[in-house]
């Protein structure tokens, strides 16, 4: 039997706003700015959400909020919560579990 593939997908407009909402970096951001968010929902379990900025150069007034990290956000009920922040050294697959973390971080190492 072959292993399960994983995938996230990108959030709906719905849940992009309440990520957006509830992330502290995510609320720093200025409105103008916030196309340059790359939110993702883990298809192996929906209640956790990774929030980066897309890859590539950010545009001139974008460029203050740059980070080298991402954030991971958990929807509890109907509503979305900050987890985590972190850098790309190691996925927290004791917080996320490892489907998750592999889904969203495909490639980072679980610490």
């Amino acid at each position: 039997m072959a292993g399960a593939a994983f995938a996230d997908r990108g959030a709906t407009a719905s849940e992009r706003r309440a990520i957006i909402a509830a992330d502290p970096y995510a609320k720093t951001i200025a409105a103008p700015c916030l196309g340059i968010l790359r939110i993702r929902v883990s298809t192996a379990n929906p209640r956790y959400a990774l929030v980066t900025l897309k890859p590539g150069r950010l545009p001139k007034a974008c460029v203050r909020f740059g980070a080298n990290g991402y954030n991971i956000d958990r929807r509890t009920g109907r509503r979305w919560a900050f987890l985590l922040s972190s850098g790309y050294d190691a996925a927290p697959c004791d917080l996320i579990g490892r489907r998750v973390a592999r889904d969203l971080l495909p490639g980072v190492p679980c610490r």
